[in-house]
């Protein structure tokens, strides 16, 4: 068999750990769309995902531990032990070792184990709905990323076209103040604006980086910063109407994640409460008993069944905190899903108006746009005539324009997106029409 060299495991340690899964994450597409992003974005080994998993195998575990309540047990006792034998037993043999198998079988206990597994079932779906709201939210998270990044790439335009005017403003002033035309005062108030708008430059091309690591770390992979994005086709979105508040008030109240998942918990705590209490009732259990002694004595029965009927008398404090924490933790989901329907309430009367602002927003947008296009192409014509030389503000204000447009639409975008979630739709910032209830749908 051949023997490696050092330097030859050396190298296939290196090689093992370049190939190890944790550095073989799937590339991003490039460029990447906001399709390719939301796909990403329900990518399970994503850690919210993961901790939302967690909580759901928990639940089951919880399942799996009610249901054993009431399961046949089975247990053995091996007993080596000497013993002086009183001196009327019949039996004087001091060795008492024993061998007692022991099978016992809940019967009946008031409704306890049928408590606890109900308690288990429902906080079983309550950890779906948080699991579909945990999708929900991601595709959320990844969709306002997403337009951060786009908005922070025309802000960086902006900003670098202002600061290309200001530079050439600059230029000119150093050039005359060589030739004596203006004074130091002016050279340093041009340089001062220059100065102000290379930072506002430097600052906007930050930003591009830092909404760039935000979008990875939506994306679950900091490692990987898209480059370059596709602008979503948004056209028409703004001509999407609201529905009536009231109308979607009241859908949202019997079909929100979050309120399904506090009423699924709701009814668990009140399980959890009956079965607190029925600690304090009687339990019946079916018992068989097999042994094997040294000793034969009357009281060594190779064989038992029989029943056994166990009756609290007295209940300890113990008991009594139990029963009380079951129930505080049942007001407190009460007083939860409250406060989460009046929350919920409040945010869609907000995402309403807001989405009625931001539509009629919208279309005083476009005419801006419209108005700076045309403006720009007169100003590129008068340019080329050499008849004006504003092309260069009509650039930064076609950019400006198009910043506020964008900026608009995008908000759109996100409470459409946010008020769908809310209502248990799909999510969906792409759509361009009423979303309908897909019932289990991220």
């Amino acid at each position: 068999m051949r023997v490696l060299k050092p330097t030859q495991i050396c190298l296939l340690c290196m090689l093992s750990a370049l190939l190890s899964p944790a550095l073989l994450a799937a590339p991003l597409p490039q460029p990447l769309s906001l399709q390719d992003a939301l796909k990403i974005a329900l990518d399970e080994n994503h850690y919210d995902l993961q901790l939302r998993a967690a909580e759901l195998d928990v639940a089951r575990a919880g399942m799996r531990t009610a249901q054993g309540e009431s399961d046949l047990t089975v247990g053995a006792t091996l007993r080596a032990r000497f013993i002086d034998p009183a001196n009327l037993s019949a039996d004087q043999n001091t060795d008492d070792s024993a061998a007692v198998i022991v099978a016992r079988k809940r019967l009946f206990d008031f409704g306890r184990a049928n408590a606890l597994e109900s308690a288990a079932q429902a906080m079983i779906e309550s950890e779906e709905q948080r699991m579909i709201l945990a999708q929900q939210q991601r595709k959320l998270d990844v969709t306002r990323a997403f337009y951060d990044v786009l908005l922070a790439d025309l802000a960086f335009s902006l900003a670098n076209e202002r600061m290309a005017i200001v530079y050439v403003d600059f230029d000119k002033v150093k050039d005359r103040r060589e030739l004596g035309q203006l004074s130091q005062v002016d050279l340093l108030r041009t340089q001062a604006r220059y100065e102000e708008a290379l930072r506002e430059r430097n600052l906007a091309e930050a930003r591009q980086r830092t909404a760039r690591v935000k979008l990875a770390a939506a994306l679950g992979d900091v490692a990987q910063l898209p480059a370059k994005l596709v602008e979503p086709k948004l056209a028409g979105l703004e001509k999407r109407k609201a529905p009536e508040i009231d109308q979607i008030v009241q859908q949202a109240l019997a079909s929100n994640q979050l309120l399904l998942a506090l009423r699924h918990q709701l009814e668990a705590a009140s399980r959890r409460v009956e079965a607190a209490r029925a600690k304090s009732k009687p339990v019946l259990d079916a018992v068989i008993e097999g042994g094997a002694y040294v000793r034969e004595v009357g009281s060594n029965d190779p064989f038992r069944a029989g029943l056994e009927l166990s009756v609290p008398i007295l209940s300890s404090g113990r008991l009594d905190g139990e029963i009380a924490r079951a129930e505080a933790e049942r007001r407190r989901t009460s007083a939860q899903i409250v406060r989460a329907e009046a929350e919920l309430r409040q945010r869609i009367t907000e995402l309403t108006l807001e989405i009625d602002v931001l539509r009629k927003t919208a279309g005083g947008d476009k005419v801006r746009a419209d108005y700076r296009d045309i403006y720009l192409e007169r100003s590129r014509a008068l340019y080329e005539m050499e008849v004006s030389t504003d092309l260069g503000d009509s650039m930064v204000q076609m950019t400006d324009a198009q910043l506020r447009s964008k900026r608009t639409l995008y908000a759109l975008s996100l409470d459409w997106a946010e008020l769908d979630a809310l209502l248990g739709h799909a999510v969906d910032p792409l759509a361009t029409t009423t979303a309908m209830p897909a019932k289990g749908n991220p």
